[in-house]
């Protein structure tokens, strides 16, 4: 897997995070609703900070496709719930019966609650590979240095 792949993942979550950002100002004033809103773009900022680290680091591209295409469907799954809120908002005339369904919906749907769960499991996974990689390059480096010693 290539690093445009990580580069495309990134820009579906920074594309999420501008749908996100949409439904927050919808609902300025209702603290409760903006709260979860802000954990989702708190997980989404981090696995996109996580996400350019790997990019940089083609052994873990090439280790873990199946992961990274998780990571793809969870951010899509992430992108069409908020677009479906989004939706709720402005689907009829109605601005306040929209403001309320919407809230109703995003207060209570466990979908958006797994998903927080599924982003914070890609973050670790993310972080984990990160720690691996370190270790197996510090003790490549380790090695060649026991074995080319300095003269």
């Amino acid at each position: 897997m290539d690093p445009g792949t990580v580069i495309s993942i990134i820009d579906i979550s920074r594309k999420t995070l501008v749908v996100l950002f949409r439904l927050k100002e919808a609902f300025r004033g209702d603290e409760t609703s903006r709260h979860k809103l802000e954990e989702l773009e708190a997980r989404l900022t981090n696995l996109n900070h996580v996400l350019g680290r790997t990019a940089d680091i083609p052994s873990l591209l090439e280790s873990h496709p199946t992961a990274l295409d998780e990571l793809r469907r969870t951010i899509t799954a992430c992108s069409d719930l908020l677009k479906s809120y989004e939706h709720a908002l402005s689907s009829s005339s109605n601005a306040k019966a929209n403001f309320q369904r919407a809230k109703l919906a995003l207060l209570d749907d466990e979908k958006l609650d797994r998903l927080h769960d599924r982003l914070n499991r890609h973050v670790l996974d993310l972080q984990a590979w990160h720690v691996a990689e370190m270790a197996h390059y510090a003790a490549q480096t380790r090695y060649e240095v026991s074995v080319c010693p300095v003269t």
